[in-house]
């Protein structure tokens, strides 16, 4: 005998949409585990790229590049690329955490580590990405140099601003090679120039390096 009820009718209606419920909600969650599972996975490889350029580096620009045109971005790119610098703009946690893996003290990074930031990686000559990136911003006044870490201790702006007058060692090679068949006090002169601004300027990083 067959015996139709209707309270067996709606328990399996309510199975059925309580299913389906389930279902749905299943998806919806799969749909948001994926992109999150992805991003944490690209973040992951972001920081393990950056650690290895910041372990290569012999200096490391941080600088403001709002208001560079994308045009003006790919120009200084090109031109910071050929003297064997790298312009990446990353986000600040992602930053922090490969410096702060890399056993560098982020305490006096920490505020350049805000807004949109542009970090400049040289990994032959640490003053020639300074020097372009004042020369580029001569018209534009743009980027606009937060701080730098030069052979891992911190320079502020102020500190950047006198160590960009250090000859590069290319200018530098030329300058002495040059002045060897002048008379011995020009050459003396070029010399005592030269080094009367390195040691200003490192002995700005030294002062500010033994008061961590």
């Amino acid at each position: 005998m067959v015996y139709n009820s209707p309270s067996l009718g709606g328990f399996l209606f309510s199975a059925k949409t309580a299913y389906t419920k389930t279902v749905l909600t299943d998806k919806k969650h799969f749909r948001r585990c994926i992109p999150n599972k992805m991003g944490k996975i690209k973040n992951l490889e972001t920081v393990k790229s950056l650690k290895e350029k910041v372990a290569r580096a012999k200096s490391i620009v941080f600088a403001d590049y709002r208001g560079l045109s994308a045009g003006n971005a790919n120009d200084l790119r090109a031109k910071l690329k050929g003297e064997n610098s790298e312009m990446l703009v990353i986000k600040n946690t992602l930053l922090k955490v490969a410096l702060e893996e890399e056993k560098i003290k982020t305490d006096d990074i920490k505020k350049d580590l805000e807004g949109p930031t542009m970090a400049v990686f040289s990994f032959e000559d640490p003053i020639a990405s300074i020097k372009t990136i004042f020369e580029f911003a001569k018209k534009l006044e743009l980027p606009k140099i937060k701080s730098a870490l030069i052979e891992g201790v911190y320079a502020d702006s102020a500190r950047v601003e006198v160590i960009k007058n250090i000859p590069s060692k290319e200018v530098l090679l030329s300058q002495v090679v040059g002045n060897l068949k002048s008379p011995l006090s020009g050459f003396v002169g070029v010399l005592g120039g030269v080094h009367r601004k390195f040691v200003y300027a490192m002995d700005a990083i030294a002062k500010k390096k033994a008061t961590n």
